[in-house]
């Protein structure tokens, strides 16, 4: 294949065409993607071309998507599912994978060039999605996953943990997420202080009573028995660690014996963290017993004198 073939007629709504044309109905688009590359690296115009062509294609198939989903619903269901099952195992996302693996990164160079950019990108688009998304479909599929989650988030860990590495990354991620989701909560709700106090009151109730305080306080119980002695290495040497006996399966289901056994060897692995305090992984559970709060204390004091 030509550059002269590859770039079409000089027409400028057709020349665009044939690039992407020739990568859609070849029978083999890896030998496609090859010339392609070959001859986009020697002529940059092109390669500006197909970039601007894109969004046409793009486009088109969303329509095309949407179109087919919409009258997918007026199919049988058992006819739905056997057809987008046959999709899910046919389709390929290696290549979206590399795809924005390439997009992070160009992103991020052009991030450090110009901070503005991304926003100034997004804008356009963002709100258009926005406009013609039905948040009342959202929330019902997002509700009926939230009802029975455990068979996609088995397979879904499954997969993470095909390479531990990436998902190690994943998790170094969580910081800069949570911290872009307290700005974009904060930037939410500033319009908020301007609404009556009883709509305000009324939206309020509705988060908090569709948050499930149950699964939400079994993280936080996991999160109370992290092995400290292994990750307290990582942590600045002025910053004091405070924990990390476990509040449910020591404290309030455990004996006597038990919490002096988790507060000696908690103990005996922080022994060379002078910064370390001896303390509740959590909030104390009311079932708690006072005999296991003072067998935790009088522990914690007993191994402080023999430290010294």
């Amino acid at each position: 294949m030509s550059p002269e073939e590859l770039n079409g007629s000089e027409d400028t709504d057709t020349k665009r065409v044939p690039i992407i044309d020739a990568f859609l109905n070849a029978s083999d688009p890896a030998a496609v993607i090859a010339e392609v590359d070959a001859v986009t690296i020697e002529d940059p115009d092109l390669l500006m071309e197909v970039v601007m062509a894109a969004p046409q294609y793009f486009n088109v198939l969303f329509t095309v998507l949407r179109r087919v989903v919409e009258n997918f619903e007026m199919l049988p269901a058992n006819l739905t599912t056997g057809a987008l099952t046959a999709v899910g195992e046919d389709l390929d996302l290696r290549e979206l994978g590399m795809a924005l693996t390439s997009t992070f990164k160009l992103l991020n160079k052009i991030h450090q060039e110009d901070p503005g950019f991304i926003i100034r990108m997004l804008e356009k688009p963002i709100n258009d999605l926005l406009d013609n998304v039905d948040a009342g479909e959202l929330k019902e599929l997002v509700d009926g996953w939230a009802d029975d989650p455990g068979a996609f988030m088995t397979m879904l860990n499954d997969a993470l943990w095909k390479n531990p590495a990436k998902l190690v990354s994943i998790f170094a991620a969580v910081p800069g997420i949570v911290n872009a989701l307290i700005a974009f909560i904060s930037e939410l709700l500033r319009p908020m202080l301007d609404v009556a106090p009883e709509l305000l009151a009324e939206i309020i109730l509705q988060i908090v009573a569709g948050v499930r305080g149950k699964d939400l306080g079994q993280i936080t119980n996991r999160l109370d028995e992290v092995d400290m002695p292994v990750i307290v290495p990582r942590v600045p040497k002025e910053v004091v660690i405070a924990g990390n006996i476990p509040t449910v399966k020591v404290l309030a289901q455990g004996t006597v014996e038990d919490v002096r056994r988790a507060v000696a060897d908690l103990c005996e692995g922080m022994r060379d963290i002078p910064t370390f305090l001896c303390m509740p992984g959590c909030e104390v559970p009311t079932e708690a017993t006072l005999e296991n709060l003072r067998a935790m204390i009088d522990e914690s004091q007993k191994y402080a004198k023999k430290q010294g």
